[in-house]
């Protein structure tokens, strides 16, 4: 090439291919999901608020954390504003973090370390545990052995650590200064002076968390004076430095209420004497611990094998523990077992023949929260002598497009768990005397890949279980091909309060697959997304989400010109639901969007759950200005 003949183009595409590399390393570190592998575990997250994250000691990226994510050794943690979290580590050390702030944590052998960068932090240290904490910043060392600390680092990198419990020694310039309960150490720069705590917060305690079954709550302030003072103001704020006073009293008593919405807040008392530091409590909407699978009064067959029962009910955000309790009896004075999770669901296959009442007790992270038990739900297990015919789910009196059906059909039924085999046949008349597709599947749906002409077709699925026993027929399914998107049933109308843009029955459909399917990735190398052009549009962006407990969390984003995406990076993939959506943009102005659901497949998924069936029917199109 002519291009590369000289030295200074070849320098040029030396350098442009190196630069490509490394953004491509760079992008793909950035994004890859972080394992700890083999790291120590030294600790759990058992609250948090809005944003924290955690940095892997040999990794540049950041990690959001969630209630119960492990901690591991050498993990840096940060907040972000209006945030914060409770971390406690093995021996039973708890580190509240305050918003803005950022610590390291280095627990290693007798010497456990905290590298205290900005922010606030509260430190509760039990005595027996491994060894005295430290807690360093530049050339100042914290040392307790067990006791109750609050420590701040202002910007300009003073420090204020006041000492509840305990004791703590401080080192800085080096001289060592013991600091006893009750009493505050001021560090500027090289000077370190002691004084005492003005004030003792009682109630609200600190980190506490308040449940109202209301949005107010009335809260009972409790305080007491340790010195003498003239001037005296109570704050309470939004945010640590109190910034913004949401309530301000003068000369309050020491004992009083406040009427205040949910949120979060800090609380202090300052006077002539000094300030208490903030104290910070959490006000939440009680949340109802309800029951949802199986429903009341339900009743389940099997006929070889006990069936597997799972357990579901909603998740609290401040539970530490869950148990469920069966019992054979309403009152519940005697068990049939007692399981303790840390996850919202439960699957058990060992359960008697009979009557039995399930309940769930939720035990909260938190002492100032009592424990909850839920309401009790009863079922029946019953041992019959002849499996059910399997259900036809879908497509049962449906219209199809042919020129799609052999690319998107689906075919989904539903049975007892005993039945792990599944003949399913398609035929052209009733009788089934004219058989144009028979196989097997191992799962509760099938694509049968099948070209198909217009007209009606009809299905029917038998079961078989694991010793080879049959079930009877199901009834019948019908669907009818038809050639044009005129002919299939309207597109169901959304209306929007927020704009005039509607979608009318009309509209050409955009996207083309996935679209209300399950796609099986057992051994593919990538998942190809297509669409139609708009006319109207230059240009496309695709957005991709999973579909985590009703909520969507976005994992990829692309823009082209094109009418169709390869995704060969399956490793952001996990079995489950997605969504996907195409934005049409012409020029700067979106003038189109639609979304469509589908569910990823491997091997090893045997079933669809219902609530997925309903979850990819059917796909709903919308415009700009109509709310998700």
């Amino acid at each position: 090439m002519k291009f590369l003949k000289s030295r200074e183009n070849k320098i040029l595409a030396f350098l442009v291919v190196n630069s490509i590399l490394f953004v491509t390393l760079f992008f793909f570190d950035l994004n890859k999901k972080i394992d700890i592998g083999n790291r120590k575990i030294i600790g759990t997250v058992e609250f948090k608020k809005n944003t924290v994250q955690r940095k892997l000691n040999d990794h540049i990226v950041w990690e959001s954390l969630d209630t119960n994510s492990p901690i591991t050794n050498r993990d840096t943690i940060r907040s972000e504003s209006l945030s914060d979290a409770i971390i406690r580590l093995n021996d039973g050390t708890e580190i509240n973090l305050d918003e803005n702030s950022m610590f390291f944590l280095d627990i290693t052998g007798d010497d456990p370390t905290i590298s205290f960068n900005q922010g606030s932090i509260q430190i509760k240290k039990k005595d027996g545990s491994s060894g005295d904490l430290k807690i360093q910043s530049n050339n100042k060392t914290i040392e307790v052995k067990d006791g109750e600390l609050n420590i701040q680092k202002a910007e300009n990198g003073n420090f204020n650590v006041q000492v509840e419990k305990g004791n703590a020694l401080i080192t800085a310039a080096g001289k060592q200064t013991n600091v006893s309960s009750g009493k505050q150490a001021d560090l500027t720069g090289n000077d370190l002076a002691i004084s005492n705590i003005p004030f003792d917060l009682i109630s609200p305690s600190n980190n506490s968390i308040i449940q109202s079954n209301a949005t107010t709550k009335s809260i009972e302030f409790n305080w007491k004076a340790n010195e003498k003072y003239s001037k005296l103001k109570f704050e309470i704020s939004r945010n640590p430095t109190f910034t913004s006073i949401y309530k301000s009293i003068d000369f309050p008593n020491s004992s009083f209420t406040e009427n205040l919405p949910l949120g979060s807040y800090y609380w202090r008392l300052v006077s002539d004497k000094g300030k208490s530091i903030p104290y910070r409590f959490h006000v939440f909407k009680e949340e109802e611990l309800s029951l949802k699978f199986p429903e009341n009064q339900t009743e389940i067959s099997y006929v070889e094998k006990l069936p597997l029962v799972n357990f579901q009910w909603n998740r609290d955000q401040f539970t530490k523990d869950y148990i469920l309790e069966i019992s054979d009896s309403p009152n519940f004075t005697t068990l049939l077992t007692r399981q303790v999770t840390q996850s919202n669901s439960l699957a058990l296959d060992n359960l008697s023949v009979g009557k039995i009442y399930w309940r769930i007790k939720a035990i909260p992270y938190s002492p100032d929260l009592p424990e909850r038990i839920s309401s009790s739900r009863n079922l029946t297990i019953k041992k019959g002598s002849n499996f059910s015919e399997p259900k036809i789910e879908r497509p049962t009196n449906d219209k199809l497009l042919a020129s799609t059906f052999q690319e998107q059909g689906i075919l989904i039924w539903s049975s007892s768990s005993e039945l792990v085999k599944y003949e399913v046949s398609i035929a052209s008349d009733p009788n089934f005397k004219n058989i144009i597709f028979k196989k097997d599947s191992f799962r509760n749906f099938i694509q049968p890949k099948l070209k198909l002409n217009k007209g009606e077709y009809l299905w029917r699925v038998k079961g078989y279980s694991a010793s080879g026993k049959e079930s009877l027929y199901s009834s019948l399914g019908r669907f009818i091909l038809v050639e044009n998107e005129s002919e299939l049933s309207p597109i169901k109308e959304e209306s929007s309060k927020d704009s005039d843009d509607t979608i009318v029955s009309n509209s050409p459909k955009l996207l083309k697959y996935p679209i209300d399917t399950v796609v099986d990735l057992s051994g593919e190398k990538y998942l190809n997304f297509s669409w139609n052009k708009d006319a109207n549009g230059f240009v496309y962006v695709l957005s991709i989400y999973q579909d985590e407990n009703g909520k969507k969390r976005p994992i990829h984003q692309i823009k082209t010109k094109e009418s169709n995406y390869k995704l060969q990076d399956l490793t952001i993939l996990d079995e489950g639901k997605f969504s996907w959506e195409v934005t049409v943009l012409s020029g700067t102005k979106q003038i189109r969007r639609e979304s469509g659901k589908f569910i990823i497949a491997l091997t090893k998924l045997r079933n669809l759950k219902p609530s997925d069936i309903e979850f990819i029917s059917p796909s709903v199109l919308f415009r700009e200005g109509k709310k998700k």
